[in-house]
C-alpha cells in the first residue's frame, strides 16, 4: 500500500490516507495508457531476431542461433528498462514523470496549460493518445495518462493552487 496516494488504474480510483500536514495536495498516481500496436512495434525486432535464431538452429548453426537469442534477450531487457513502469505522479512539489529509467520532475508553478493531443513526437508515453503540458518557457512535455481529462483537470487545479500560494506568500502581511 502506498501512503497518501490515489492510484488511477484502468479507470478506477483507489484512495489511501495522507498526512495533510505535509502537503496541501494529495499524491496522485496516473498509470500510462498502453497501445497494443506500439508494444508490437517495440517487440517486432526481438521477435524477428528470435525467429532467425530458431531458423539457424534448425540448420545446425548453433553458434549463430545462440547469438540471435542473446541479442533478443538484450533487446527485451532494454525495452523493459525504458518502458516499465510508465506512470505520472502529481505531488505537492510537482509532476513526476517516470517511464522506465527516465525520470523528470516538473514544478507545478511552471505549468501554464494542458491539452489533448495525438502527437507522434517522442515522449515518455506508451500511447499516441497524449496530453501536451505547456510550460512557462514555451516548451512542452507529452504524457499519456489513462484518464486524460481527469489528469488535465487535476494538473491545472494543482498548478493554479501552487501559483496562488506563491502570490500569497509574496505579499507583505
Amino acid at each position: 500500500m502506498r501512503n497518501g496516494a490515489e492510484i488511477f488504474h484502468r479507470g478506477a480510483v483507489r484512495s489511501y490516507p495522507y498526512n495533510a500536514a505535509m502537503s496541501k495536495i494529495t499524491n496522485r498516481i496516473y498509470q500510462s495508457v498502453v497501445d497494443a500496436w506500439l508494444i508490437g512495434v517495440l517487440y517486432a525486432g526481438p521477435l524477428l531476431i528470435a525467429g532467425l535464431g530458431f531458423y539457424l538452429g534448425s540448420r545446425e548453426r548453433d553458434d549463430e542461433a545462440l547469438g540471435c537469442f542473446g541479442i533478443t534477450i538484450g533487446l527485451v531487457i532494454v525495452n523493459l528498462l525504458v518502458t516499465r513502469p510508465c506512470r505520472y505522479t502529481l505531488t505537492s512539489d510537482g509532476l513526476h514523470i517516470r517511464c522506465g529509467i527516465y525520470h523528470r520532475m516538473i514544478e507545478l508553478n511552471r505549468i501554464r496549460g494542458a491539452e489533448l493531443t495525438t502527437s507522434w513526437r517522442s515522449a515518455p508515453a506508451l500511447s499516441l493518445r497524449r496530453v501536451r503540458i505547456k510550460l512557462d518557457n514555451g516548451g512542452d512535455v507529452l504524457v499519456s495518462p489513462l484518464n486524460r481529462n481527469q489528469f488535465i483537470q487535476d494538473l491545472l487545479e494543482a498548478s493554479a493552487r501552487c501559483r496562488d500560494d506563491e502570490k500569497n506568500e509574496a505579499q507583505p502581511v
